[in-house]
């Protein structure tokens, strides 16, 4: 029930659009009675929802840690946090991205805003998350987010870089562009 998405582009460019507007809407969902994940160093773009969307089911149990992601020319929401979800997001950058946190009062995330919010919590830093030309991202039931992601290891010794608005290379990203 664990797994790392890391160091890939997410294109949402498509011809066949529910947002109609030409990108993809579901680009991520997780679910699951027992999802741990980590989201590290990926470009996700061109998007118009669910990118990700974590939990909102009465049987999910997800624990994610969401770093060092960009985000780029997101029409709709980035994050849609539901029932059952708790997530640690920090040092990601949102560039024309109008909703970075989808709207509703279910789930827990905590959207690092300043670097030394989480000592109490994780015993570190955290790198604060940018919003550039983008909707705000501010936390919701941050304080249980922290407390529940604490007790996982990869996620109180992570290192966090500070956000950055990544240059368009095909260098992080596995082997590159697949034709």
């Amino acid at each position: 029930s664990t797994m790392t998405i890391s160091n890939s582009d997410f294109d949402g460019r498509t011809d066949y659009s529910a947002s109609c507007d030409g990108r993809h809407y579901w680009t991520f969902i997780f679910y699951g009675k027992n999802t741990r994940f980590s989201m590290l160093n990926n470009y996700i773009h061109s998007t118009s929802g669910r990118s990700p969307k974590l939990g909102g089911d009465s049987s999910a149990n997800v624990v994610a840690h969401i770093a060092n992601n960009y985000w780029a020319d997101n029409s709709g929401h980035s994050f849609e946090v539901g029932a059952n979800a708790w997530v640690l997001a920090e040092g990601n950058y949102f560039k024309d991205t109008a909703m970075p946190l989808g709207t509703g009062s279910d789930g827990a995330i905590y959207a690092a805003t300043a670097t030394t919010e989480c000592n109490s919590y994780l015993g570190r830093s955290c790198a604060a998350n940018v919003v550039a030309n983008s909707g705000s991202f501010n936390p919701r039931n941050g304080v249980t987010a922290l407390s529940t992601v604490k007790a996982y290891s990869a996620i109180s010794k992570y290192n966090p870089q500070a956000a950055m608005e990544w240059s368009k290379t095909k260098r992080n990203f596995g082997i590159g562009v697949l034709n």
